[in-house]
């Protein structure tokens, strides 16, 4: 019983280091260590097992965390990019609730639903501003605007959308055409 209990209490403070809040674990270590005291070893086993699990949910909480600020990036990102954030938002509010309360379920469950949405939200956006720029392409073929150009300017697009950066198609149109 003892070996148990000592093995979850160096887990607990590996995990503190980490930055974990093992505040949780730690009271019940401190039960075991009651236990422990009055020779009660079928509950120092068990205290020991729930220490144990309530610094895995621990662990995996402080993961959650860390996800959460990529998270807020993310959205950020896609703000200054000039994305539609509205199936995103929700889901980053509700995300942050659910970290407050230590709702590991829900936690684990939004952060994948939050990173499919800021991830629909991209191709969404990218879908959009390729479009923009093939209906603009198209309006200045008539122009004489040439075939390699138009493909060479798709493709400026696409790499300054990946970098996120925006792009004045008709102007970058109408220099290449003065270039011509």
């Amino acid at each position: 019983a003892e070996a148990v209990l000592g093995a979850s209490q160096r887990e607990a403070s590996r995990e503190k280091r980490k930055g974990a809040n093992v505040d949780r674990a730690e009271e019940i270590l401190q039960r075991a260590e009651a236990a422990l005291a009055t020779k009660e070893y079928a509950k120092v086993r068990g205290l020991a097992k729930d220490a144990h699990d309530a610094v895995r949910e621990a662990s995996l909480l402080k993961t959650a965390r860390g996800a959460f600020a990529s998270l807020q990036l993310d959205g950020q990102e896609l703000r200054t990019l000039g994305a539609d954030v509205g199936a995103f938002e929700p889901t980053l509010v509700d995300l942050g609730k659910a970290i407050e309360t230590n709702d590991l379920g829900a936690a684990r469950r939004l952060v994948a639903d939050a990173r499919h949405a800021a991830e629909a939200s991209r191709a969404a956006h990218f879908r959009a501003v390729m479009e923009r720029s093939l209906q603009t392409i198209l309006a200045n073929a008539a122009r004489g605007l040439d075939p390699l150009v138009a493909r060479q300017l798709l493709q400026e697009v696409d790499d300054a959308v990946h970098l996120g950066k925006s792009i004045d198609m008709q102007t970058l149109i109408d220099k290449r055409m003065a270039d011509q």
